[in-house]
């Protein structure tokens, strides 16, 4: 088992592999940072695995020339984001593994599916982007995603909890979204409340996850019963509706160092 007396040598170690294996950012939250409330109790990292420590994020992004092309945009979009999920799912479980021939109880959270439905709203294992912010990466902008200082909106997230103690990052300093509500805006389906500010999910997904099984099954009762299973079965992959408000973010159209 390991000793957890050196959660520095710990966290260098991660850093290392990351680097290795070609991902954009990694980052270590508490699993008792506060962050983590906002999610049902069986959602928290803590309550998740028997003596879990730390969360470790990982992220990969999407090439900024996507938003350059002038044809297959969404296509194109829709498979970097199946492509990178995969990616960023094989990474955390290569990252669990080694933490455990380390001595150290990890396991994978996924980036995508499986999800959970309570009261129609989606839940992955944790919420990533919470994580995320808890491991000092950045913030949650106001379209709902997570916002990286370099990378903006175009980042996508996995994790792996642990039992490692590693050093956690401190929050990240300053605003990265500027609120300039070009995503307000310039939202086709209004997902915004223009007098709170909420963002609702569920009009946001229903434009961007597009699958020919919502078509020839559209939303009647026995479909919505059975949300859950359809979707971490049948809608592994899914066709991109919108990009909206990732293609007007000020951040993401920043030019390539």
């Amino acid at each position: 088992m390991g000793n957890n007396e050196n959660p520095e040598e710990n966290r260098k170690k991660i850093e290392d592999l990351a680097a290795k294996l070609g991902l954009d950012v990694v980052g270590v939250a508490s699993v008792t940072d506060d962050f983590f409330l906002v999610a049902p109790p069986e959602h928290q990292p803590q309550n998740i695995l028997e003596g879990a420590n730390s969360v470790i994020v990982i992220g990969k992004t999407i090439p900024k020339g996507t938003f350059k092309l002038k044809y297959h945009k969404n296509s194109v979009i829709q498979r970097l984001y199946h492509s990178i999920y995969k990616l960023l799912d094989i990474s955390a479980a290569q990252i669990a593994d080694f933490l455990e021939r380390e001595g150290y109880y990890s396991v994978p959270i996924p980036s995508y599916i499986p999800l959970t439905f309570r009261n129609m709203e989606p839940w992955g294992f944790i919420s990533l982007k919470h994580a995320a912010v808890a491991a000092g990466l950045g913030q949650i902008a106001r379209n709902g995603l997570f916002i990286h200082p370099k990378f903006g909106t175009m980042i996508r997230l996995a994790a792996i909890l642990t039992t490692a103690e590693i050093t956690p990052d401190p929050p990240f300093e300053g605003e990265i979204c500027k609120e300039c509500d070009l995503c307000i805006e310039n939202c086709p389906v209004k997902a915004f409340d223009k007098k709170t500010g909420k963002f609702m999910k569920l009009a946001c997904l229903r434009e961007v996850v597009k699958h020919g099984v919502n078509i020839l099954h559209p939303y009647e009762k026995n479909y919505l019963q059975n949300l859950e299973l359809i979707t971490n079965t049948m809608l592994t992959e899914y066709a991109i509706g919108c990009v909206k408000c990732l293609e007007v973010c000020p951040l993401n159209k920043t030019l390539l160092l």
